[in-house]
């Protein structure tokens, strides 16, 4: 599971759209986990994760590899893609 195993690592809250795993602009979510810091931060389904504290997100796996390199407590932020519109969010990540 991205983020390591249950109880432990970083918690970001999307639910990903599992289509974009080999994407190559951004990757998709279908949601967030009520609670998480992805709703709190005011991600929403149909957005687009393109950047990740200045580094570009092509799809679900660097999105996983980014989550991976940081602990609960991280402030990150998020560029995003909203409507084909881009936008910079700030959220700090929860733990599992």
């Amino acid at each position: 599971a991205p983020g390591g195993p249950r109880g432990s690592g970083a918690y970001l809250g999307v639910v990903p759209n599992y289509a974009s795993i080999d994407a190559e602009n951004g990757c998709a979510i279908d949601g967030t986990s009520a609670g998480s810091p992805a709703e709190a931060a005011g991600l929403k389904a149909n957005d687009i994760i393109v950047g990740w504290n200045g580094k570009k997100i092509a799809n679900l796996q660097e999105l996983s590899d980014a989550l991976k390199s940081h602990k609960p407590g991280d402030e990150i932020k998020l560029k995003i893609l909203r409507d084909k519109k881009p936008k910079e969010l700030k959220l700090k990540l929860g733990s599992r």
